[in-house]
């Protein structure tokens, strides 16, 4: 985990996404336009984040199972789809082959953990659509000018601990999470 530099945001912040459920257009840099944004699994604490004025939103790849990854209430954010893949192309997540997928979910043992894991708590996979690309979690301050934090996924296992994000917000995870549902509206 580590601070990013202004290239991952200007290496991103021309090109587009499209907005799930709408299907609507919208230019990278508009999502931190207003607020900070994260991206990332951070539903869990999504109501501290929001608390403070941060924005989630989950980039996927297309648009092979969307409808399933809403309906079962993934992620507590804003859903975008880049197709052309354009996002992690820039920002230099990895992207497995089908030999190199192989080897990490049969002889990774944290592959297989989290898989177990997943499974436990009721994560179903459809095993459909794009599985060969990695991402990470970049958190963009209010207005683009600085990466708060960058850590790209290095296996399929990866993911950012929730409390080395609250860290790198300044957010103390011990703090009580006040209902403020509707106090803070999303931007498109």
């Amino acid at each position: 985990m580590a601070p990013g530099n202004t290239d991952e945001v200007r290496a991103i912040e021309g090109k587009t996404v499209t907005k799930i459920p709408e299907f609507e257009e919208v230019q990278m840099s508009s999502l931190w336009a207003d607020q900070t944004v994260g991206a990332a699994e951070l539903s869990k604490i999504a109501p501290l984040l929001r608390a403070h004025n941060i924005r989630l939103i989950g980039i996927g790849l297309e648009e092979t199972g969307y409808q399933e990854f809403l309906d079962a209430k993934y992620f507590d954010g804003d859903i975008y789809l880049d197709p052309k893949h354009e996002q992690y192309q820039a920002l230099g997540y990895k992207k497995y082959n089908l030999c190199s997928i192989w080897c990490v979910i049969c002889c990774n043992a944290d592959t297989r953990k989290v898989a177990t894991e997943g499974r436990k708590n009721n994560i179903k996979n459809n095993w459909k659509g794009n599985g060969f690309q990695a991402g990470g979690t970049l958190i963009i301050e209010k207005g683009g000018q600085r990466v708060i934090l960058s850590s790209k996924m290095q296996g399929l296992a990866d993911h950012l601990e929730n409390s080395k994000i609250l860290q790198a917000l300044n957010i103390d995870e011990n703090q009580p999470i006040p209902d403020i549902k509707h106090a803070i509206t999303t931007q498109p």
